[in-house]
């Protein structure tokens, strides 16, 4: 295994691991990261121009054209382009969903692990499908303040991807193009596409997270929003910009890595019902491996 594949490897056992989620600073702010695209002031100057305002005009109508009972979405989190982590979800608008995520380790030629995960008035629960007998078809219930094995964007009653769209700020469109927005993304909200144990890495000051963005690249299609991609180094930017000191590792990861969710609105899937009571694992059981039935 040369370098470049150990650092990859290192990367997607970082960002994996099933470990107890730390306080973000996400949850910090006392806002909650909603309102119209463009609400707040940006840390990068905005130029004003003709050209600024019709973007913001288009992204808006896109915006407001997803507000629909229900939003299907893709995640990926990518390693020098081949995505190590996908999230399939689907989200309804009283903040119910259902999401699917597999984990691709390029280090290992065997199937991707993949794990379901729903969320119904405030619970969350998940399963892995290599869950050996007899915990194989029991859901955990995941505890107040962590999340599924780490990925910040598995909230209860919301998938934190489907709020990008309330966070994002056009400076104007990609040259040649009438689709593609050059744009942001408030701070707050583009941590929740870092995986959790990434973020615990990087000391971040809350006081500063507010008014900062990060830049994205934004695609229109059909009148909707189509994508939202931010890069790993935008983001090692942006915490330069804010003074926030981050391990060699974090480095490191964000230098190969990059994020994009693309979104269905309507979407073509429903949102599937919390696990039936007899498939929760209680925490003697989780503990005890006795099963769930």
């Amino acid at each position: 295994m040369n370098g470049d594949e150990q650092i990859r490897c290192a990367v997607l056992k970082m960002m994996t691991a099933a470990v107890t989620m730390l306080a973000l600073a996400l949850t910090a702010c006392s806002d909650d990261g909603g309102g119209d695209p463009g609400s707040e002031p940006s840390t990068m100057a905005d130029g004003g121009t003709d050209d600024t305002a019709s973007a913001q005009e288009a992204l808006t109508a896109a915006v407001r054209a997803m507000d629909q009972e229900s939003l299907g979405l893709r995640y990926e989190m990518r390693l020098d382009g081949t995505a190590a982590i996908t999230i399939d979800g689907v989200q309804d608008r009283d903040g119910d969903w259902s999401a699917t995520a597999r984990f691709d380790d390029p280090s290992d030629a065997s199937e991707p692990a993949a794990m379901d995960a729903r969320s119904s008035a405030g619970s969350v629960w998940m399963t892995m499908r290599s869950w050996p007998a007899p915990d194989n078809g029991c859901w955990l219930e995941i505890p107040r303040g962590q999340t599924p094995v780490g990925i910040s964007g598995l909230l209860p009653d919301e998938l934190a991807y489907a709020r990008v769209l309330s966070a994002l700020h056009a400076l104007d469109f990609e040259p040649g193009s009438t689709t593609g927005i050059s744009g942001e993304i408030d701070l707050r909200v583009a941590l929740s596409l870092v995986q959790s144990q990434a973020l615990a890495e990087v000391e971040i000051d809350p006081a500063r997270i507010r008014g900062t963005r990060v830049p994205a690249t934004i695609e229109l299609r059909d009148g909707q929003v189509a994508e939202v991609t931010m890069t790993g180094g935008s983001l090692l930017d942006t915490f330069g910009r804010i003074r926030a000191p981050l391990s060699a590792q974090a480095y490191q990861a964000l230098k190969i890595i990059d994020y994009q969710v693309s979104y269905t609105s309507p979407a073509t899937d429903a949102v599937l019902p919390p696990p039936a009571d007899g498939l929760v694992l209680t925490p003697a059981e989780s503990e005890s491996r006795a099963g769930c039935r």
